[in-house]
């Protein structure tokens, strides 16, 4: 049963990227050494794995940056597109959103700042409309200098 939940957001691009279905990992800025390491998409389809294998950079090549990231997850894993934001690695998904799931302790869910026990899950939040369908925002709200606030029904 759909029930309402409040999700607070430090900007309002954070809060874009949630309601877009995007999901939000850690820092990759100084690059992230996941070669060998795999990432599990179950959404959007077809379900597969991203397999890392070494980037561009010439004097240490397991050192993966954001460029090398978004290659990679982007050639193997149909339907992903990759940015950052404020240095951390954002998955954005088609119209479904994105859901990431934990292989196993060695994956490269923990390197690349996702959850490794649970579903990372990203879902698209269109406003309501009248009657209200599991997932929609019903409101918004900024509180204080940079607090945003969104409500949804999911």
């Amino acid at each position: 049963m759909p029930t309402n939940r409040i999700h607070k957001f430090n900007d309002i691009v954070e809060m874009e990227l949630f309601l877009n279905g995007a999901i939000i990992g850690g820092d990759v800025s100084k690059g992230v050494e996941v070669v060998g390491k795999q990432l599990h998409f179950i959404a959007p389809g077809p379900v597969g794995n991203v397999t890392f294998t070494t980037g561009t950079d010439p004097h240490n090549p397991y050192l993966l940056r954001l460029k090398d990231l978004k290659a990679q997850i982007e050639a193997q894993a149909a339907g992903i597109t990759v940015t950052s934001k404020d240095g951390r690695l954002v998955l954005k998904g088609s119209a479904s959103g994105v859901v990431l799931h934990p292989l196993n302790a060695a994956d490269a869910n923990n390197l690349l700042g996702f959850d490794t026990d649970y579903d990372v899950v990203g879902k698209v939040y269109p406003p309501a409309a009248g009657v209200l369908v599991d997932p929609c925002w019903v409101w918004a709200n900024v509180c204080g200098e940079n607090t945003y606030v969104i409500y949804t029904w999911e």
